[in-house]
């Protein structure tokens, strides 16, 4: 199901910049679960190629992380990764490896000491923006 919207606690982006950041100079990633749009679970994967510019999620993680959404009773709702030194949209390799047409691909960039960041529908090699809410 295509939300419209996504909404982050300030809480669980705290926590992403902070994974995002302690995995500098390379990618990280991870898993973001909730219902109806509205984040409650950040699970971090360690990026198993350790590159600047692409991530793959270590597969045992991302499997433990899948089902403990399921254990859960909530939904993927996106897949996150990092752009250290590049822009917020997605690069060539993420319009072709995004996976989950169910899940947003939310990105976070580093162009300045600030983490930007931004949500995306990917679908056929092609993206849309979704709007992206930080809760208290």
């Amino acid at each position: 199901m295509k939300l419209a919207r996504i909404t982050i606690p300030h809480s669980i982006l705290a926590g992403m910049r902070n994974h995002v950041e302690i995995n500098l100079p390379n990618e990280a990633c991870g898993l973001l679960g909730g219902k109806d749009g509205n984040v409650n679970i950040h699970i971090p994967v360690r990026n198993t190629v350790q590159s600047p510019i692409e991530f793959r999620m270590d597969p045992e993680e991302q499997l433990r992380g899948l089902m403990l959404l399921d254990e859960q009773n909530v939904d993927l709702l996106a897949i996150y990764h990092s752009h250290p030194t590049g822009a917020a949209n997605p690069s060539l390799t993420d319009l072709r490896s995004h996976l989950y047409p169910e899940a947003a691909c939310i990105i976070l960039a580093r162009k300045t000491p600030a983490w930007s960041i931004q949500a995306f529908w990917i679908t056929e090699g092609n993206y849309s923006v979704i709007l992206l809410d930080e809760a208290d």
